[in-house]
């Protein structure tokens, strides 16, 4: 393997020294630095890993999905309407059209009237507050159904 070739693995590893560490613990504070040393390479180690990792998965989100300035497409709605099967109302342009997707295919279902739609304006999310009456609205009816 071209890792251990290069001794890349050894050099990573060779700081951890699992025996002497629980020695050295049970000596004096002198004897225990190593030990010490170990714990704060290892920690560094994995905070280097979790960076790389985080910027790696930022490099291929941006790259696969573009920045978010695309203002010609949007996803206006969407809805299950079976396993692995959606309908999405989207805007392209000025246009609305509603779509079909499976896991499979997707499938150009209807070209829609814009005049006829509630649309939201785009990028408008409702506030806080309002999704919170709306959740304790469905809550409390969902309760005194039960009752």
């Amino acid at each position: 393997m071209f890792w251990k070739n290069i001794g890349l693995i050894d050099w990573l590893v060779s700081p951890i020294d699992v025996r002497h560490t629980a020695y050295s613990l049970s000596n004096n504070w002198s004897t225990a630095m190593p030990g010490v040393a170990q714990f704060f390479y290892i920690v560094m180690l994995v905070v280097v890993v979790a960076l790389l990792a985080y910027y790696t998965t930022r490099l291929i989100g941006t790259a696969k999905f573009g920045r978010g300035g695309r203002r010609n497409l949007e996803i206006v709605e969407s809805m299950g309407v079976g396993p692995q099967s959606f309908v999405h109302v989207l805007r392209v342009g000025e246009q609305f059209l509603l779509i079909g997707v499976t896991r499979g295919q997707v499938s150009l279902l209807t070209q829609l009237e814009a005049d006829k739609l509630k649309i939201p304006e785009s990028g408008q999310m409702p506030g806080f507050e309002t999704l919170f009456n709306r959740f304790q609205k469905k809550d409390e009816s969902s309760q005194s159904k039960k009752q």
